[in-house]
Parts: C-alpha cells; sequence; structure tokens
C-alpha cells in the first residue's frame, strides 16, 4: 500500500480550491502604501510586512499617474477582500479533508515567490514537493517514507523575468520570508550557489533549468533572477505540459507542477542516473514513480500512454532509462511503462493479391 484514497469530498473541496485560485488576484496579503516627505516633496512606497519583518519598496514621486495607479490597488484589494475569506474556507476543508499542506516555513517561501511572480512566469515546483502536489490533485494521500522533504526545488527555463527587491534575485525575494537566507556554497568553489538555505530553518529552496547541449555541471545563469540554477538533463520533459495545482494554504496559492504521468516517468529515468553514492535517493524515485503510476493505473492510463509518447521523443537514452527502471516495478506496474514507451510496432501489409 503506497497511498490511502481520500474521499470523494477531499477531490470536490480541491477542485473548489483551483478553481478559486485560477481566478484570484496576486497574493497582496501584508502589502500597504504609503507617502514620505523629502525635500519638502511627497514620494510613494510599497510597505510589505512577513511575520514581524517590514520592508519598503520606492514606487515613485507623487504624481497624478501614481495615485490613480495606487487607488486602482487599493480598490483591487477591496473587492478581493470577500473572496479571499472564501478561499480560506476552502483550505479548511481542504485540510480536513485530509488533502496535504505545508508547514508555516514553506508556506511563507511559497508566498514570497507568488508574490514575485515566479509562478507565473512559468516556474515548475518539481521534486518531492511536485508528489506531495500531485498527490492532492488525484486525491491520495501518500505514505511519509516517499514524501518527506525538506526541500523546495523549483524549475524554469533559461530565460525569465520576474520583480525581485533591489536587484538581488532569489535571494532578495527568500529574503522576504523574514527568517534570513544563506547561500549553500556549490562542491565547486568557482561555481555560483543554486540552492538557500533559510536561517536556522532545514529548509532549502534550489534551482533547476533544463540542460541543454553538451553535458555540463556548470550552473546556468536565469537572466532577470539575477541567480544561478543547475542544469539538469531532461527537465525540459517535465516543463513541457506543466499543469496548474492549488496549495492548500492560508487563503489558497497557484502554483504550477508536472504531468503526474511525465512525473512518474522521468523519476524513473533520474534514478538510473544518479551516483552509485546517492542510492537512498535513486530508491525514493522509484518509489515516488511507483506510488504515481499505481493511482495512473486505476485512474487514468491514458495519461501513462501519452506521456511515453512524448518520453520517445527525448530518444532513446531517456527510454532506455526509464525500461531498466521499470524492472524493478510490480509486474503490472512494469508492463504499464513499458507499453508507453516501447516504440510500437509497425504493421506488416500482407502480400498477395485478389
Amino acid at each position: 500500500m503506497r497511498h490511502t484514497s481520500l474521499m470523494p469530498s477531499a477531490q470536490v473541496a480541491y477542485s473548489d480550491l483551483l478553481a478559486a485560485v485560477l481566478t484570484a488576484t496576486v497574493p497582496d496579503r501584508g502589502i500597504s502604501y504609503f507617502t514620505r516627505r523629502v525635500n519638502e516633496r511627497d514620494y510613494w512606497y510599497l510597505q510589505h510586512v512577513v511575520g514581524s519583518d517590514k520592508r519598503s519598496l520606492y514606487l515613485g514621486p507623487d504624481t497624478a499617474e501614481w495615485r490613480r495607479l495606487i487607488d486602482r490597488c487599493k480598490q483591487r484589494q477591496d473587492e478581493d477582500r470577500p473572496a479571499r475569506t472564501s478561499r480560506k474556507q476552502m483550505v479548511a476543508v481542504c485540510a480536513a479533508s485530509g488533502l496535504r499542506t505545508l508547514t508555516a516555513t514553506e508556506g511563507r517561501v511559497y508566498e514570497v515567490l507568488a508574490q514575485a511572480g515566479l509562478f507565473a512566469a512559468g516556474a515548475v515546483v518539481v521534486g518531492t514537493h511536485a508528489f506531495l502536489h500531485i498527490g492532492n490533485m488525484l486525491c491520495v494521500r501518500w505514505e511519509k517514507p516517499a514524501a518527506q522533504t525538506l526541500d523546495i526545488d523549483i524549475a524554469h527555463s533559461q530565460s525569465i523575468s520576474i520583480a525581485s527587491p533591489d536587484d538581488e534575485g532569489i535571494q532578495g525575494i527568500l529574503d522576504e520570508a523574514g527568517m534570513g537566507v544563506l547561500p549553500v556554497p556549490a562542491l565547486n568553489a568557482k561555481h555560483p550557489s543554486t540552492r538557500f538555505r533559510l536561517r536556522n530553518r532545514d529548509v532549502t529552496v534550489s534551482l533547476l533549468t533544463p540542460m541543454l547541449g553538451k553535458p555540463s555541471g556548470k550552473p546556468v545563469l536565469l537572466s532577470g533572477l539575477n541567480a544561478a540554477a543547475e542544469p539538469v538533463r531532461y527537465l525540459d520533459y517535465l516543463l513541457d505540459n506543466s499543469q496548474p495545482a492549488a496549495v492548500p494554504i492560508r487563503d489558497g496559492l497557484l502554483v504550477r507542477v508536472p504531468d503526474p504521468a511525465r512525473f512518474a516517468l522521468h523519476k524513473l529515468a533520474v534514478s538510473q542516473r544518479r551516483q552509485a553514492a546517492f542510492a537512498a535517493k535513486s530508491r525514493k524515485d522509484i518509489a515516488q514513480a511507483a506510488a504515481v503510476l499505481e493511482v495512473l493505473n486505476d485512474l487514468r492510463p491514458g495519461d501513462v500512454i501519452a506521456a511515453g509518447e512524448a518520453a520517445r521523443l527525448q530518444g532513446k537514452r531517456f527510454v532506455n532509462h526509464i525500461l531498466v527502471a521499470a524492472k524493478r516495478l510490480d509486474d503490472g506496474l512494469g508492463m504499464l511503462v513499458r507499453e508507453a514507451v516501447e516504440t510500437p510496432q509497425q504493421a506488416v501489409p500482407k502480400l498477395g493479391g485478389s
């Protein structure tokens, strides 16, 4: 037993929350506007409160244009207030139905990333956090050993543009969570960090991006984010056809996660690419893939076939990794994977005439 199926009411609760966050405005909790007089002239600032920390961001001089813009933002906040209250109630129903929520620390990280526009710009949650969100999407709760994690992995293509405070990039964004951020040094001292740890917390945020061209372990600079990301082979397979997902925290957040079937096949492939020193992670990859495939085999086997067709476009090596890992699955799941990724036999025309 790799999972526990939740009651149908959980799926209804999740669907309601997803529909609500899809039409919600960008999170603006803790945001206010004020003027500051300098040399007999007023200037507008935005104040952002996260926890007990307050940050001020300069907007511009007090002009009629800025006043109109700020008035529209305030009006939007007022109009969205009843909707936020409704979404908070939906989040409570999701939690009571058994759907996976986040810790307070994880929730703050997600919130500041959303406020900076990271998810709106196309960033995708991958890794074990994606596994947890996929469980909510499929209305199941995973067993703890396969679901435990302290890392938040965020993947994006090599072109991204978001709003970051004072051009500090991802470190400045995460610092908005009010807990302090420490870059985790790369193994190669000449390389920039691609991972950031929250001060006095065991939570880290890692940046990933597809590896394009020849294999390289050199971090890739993400334009517009002022940060480097670890290049990962076949990550483009996950980013393509990613899906919106609702995160049941506070008044709900909208993120993007991989297609569940692609997530499972990618996990199988990745399990075979890890070095021997990371055998435990390889076993975890296969366990997560098996858990997702087991649910899809019952509910949406066609999704696995579609993911297999897309996997063949990645090339023979990717498919071979999947097939090798599939040997470690139960017979039924292994057959499902093989049927999905192996090249269909071409029909042989019959010879002879009339």
